[in-house]
């Protein structure tokens, strides 16, 4: 946290303290002010490390209240709330339905992004109450894992996959979204679609957003 500081890169999400991991991070962009929170969980399937008042780490979205509140609080001063979530059950291609009903809780309280991650896979994208909600967003980078027994496990062929949103908001609030996909590369880079991908991963998204 310190380099990041050192160095002037934004972050969200993570903190010396849990008040300062909880802490939003507001861009002025164009005339428009944009907020920005980011959370996740302890839960066995995602095993963050939770910051707590001595401690340093991540924010929690466990506390739901807190965050609902705070986004009623930062609609009276932002045009955009971008919540970021990590999150979800590995390898799944559909959120659960206590992960909608979140998604639905904040959006309700006044988020109008709420992006996802940590499935490795990409999930569908949900336009709620004139919000954007993308489940998961895939992998921009995954390295080979290593098991217990210390054996490299390939990366499997459904976790090469990303998506990246283009949303626009218009001056009535209403949000619309443009996927743009593509292929994580052995070496790394990120390698869009040709235009019949292209077409195949929006019919794919669309299917798996029903």
């Amino acid at each position: 946290i310190m380099l990041l500081q050192q160095k002037g890169i934004y972050f969200v999400g993570a903190g010396s303290s849990a008040n300062n991991a909880a802490k939003e991070l507001i861009i002025n962009h164009n005339g428009r002010t944009i907020a920005f929170l980011a959370y996740t969980s302890n839960e066995p399937f995602v095993g963050a490390v939770i910051a707590t008042e001595k401690l340093a780490g991540s924010a929690s979205f466990l506390e739901l209240d807190n965050i609902t509140s705070k986004i009623r609080c930062l609609r009276n001063t932002s045009d955009i709330i971008c919540v970021s979530l990590h999150w979800g059950h590995e390898f799944y291609n559909y959120p659960s339905p206590d992960q909608i009903k979140i998604a639905h809780s904040l959006v309700d309280a006044g988020a109008t992004h709420v992006i996802c991650h940590h499935p490795h896979v990409v999930q569908g994208v949900e336009n709620y109450n004139d919000a954007i909600i993308a489940y998961s967003l895939g992998n921009l980078f995954l390295p080979p894992i290593r098991s217990t027994f210390g054996r490299l496990e390939p990366r499997k062929s459904i976790t090469k996959k990303f998506m990246i949103l283009k949303t626009s908001i218009n001056d009535s609030g209403h949000a619309t979204v443009d996927f743009l996909g593509g292929k994580m590369e052995k070496d790394y880079t990120l390698k869009p679609f040709d235009q019949a991908g292209q077409a195949r991963f929006v019919a794919e998204i669309k299917e798996i957003s029903k």
